[in-house]
């Protein structure tokens, strides 16, 4: 009987905990130099499913990148965030920095935002993408520098804060790249 109790409370204990997966298969390294001649970072968020979890994730990304971002000395400007859910790829834009940012070369930044929830369960995926627009051979598209995934489950409250803890973490490699691509020599 005991090991019936220890067993249930083990699985109560588990499921009730929040699991954080880095999807590190899908992350691009960023070898040295690859940021140079950039100034900045335009950051924006896209959010793939329009619900209450992922609109909260894009708001705290950017409270906290940009908590990253100063610390690390780098200039962050928001462009805010929007949802595909139901846009055709061929229509889908991404957002342009606010007017007066001066910002004359900077690289994107980009958090593709996912959730799913069920009454107790919530699942969330971020992908990050560090890119800029590139056109190669007359065709416009964009050139991703560095890229990394993070998923996510477990109760709702609590699991957009471990995301972004673990997201915000990550950051701190493109983040100290673009600041030592571009000392002064």
């Amino acid at each position: 009987m005991r090991q019936l109790f220890t067993g249930v409370i083990l699985a109560a204990s588990f499921t009730a905990a929040t699991v954080i997966t880095s999807a590190q298969a899908q992350e691009i390294p960023l070898p040295a130099g690859s940021l140079k001649g950039f100034d900045g970072i335009i950051a924006e968020c896209i959010v793939q499913t329009p619900d209450a979890f992922a609109t909260g994730i894009c708001k705290m990304l950017f409270a906290a990148a940009a908590k990253q971002a100063d610390r690390a000395g780098v200039k962050l400007v928001q462009a805010g965030s929007q949802v595909w859910e139901d846009v055709k790829v061929e229509d889908r834009v991404h957002l342009e920095p606010p007017a007066g940012s001066d910002l004359a070369s900077p690289v994107r930044l980009t958090f593709f935002v996912r959730g799913a929830h069920t009454n107790s369960i919530t699942g969330g995926y971020t992908r990050i993408a560090l890119w800029t627009p590139a056109e190669i051979q007359g065709r416009s598209g964009k050139l991703v520098l560095w890229e990394t995934a993070t998923m996510g489950t477990g109760p709702r409250n609590g699991l957009r804060a471990a995301l972004v803890k673990t997201v915000v973490g990550k950051l701190e490699t493109p983040f100290t790249a673009l600041v030592a691509d571009n000392k002064a020599e």
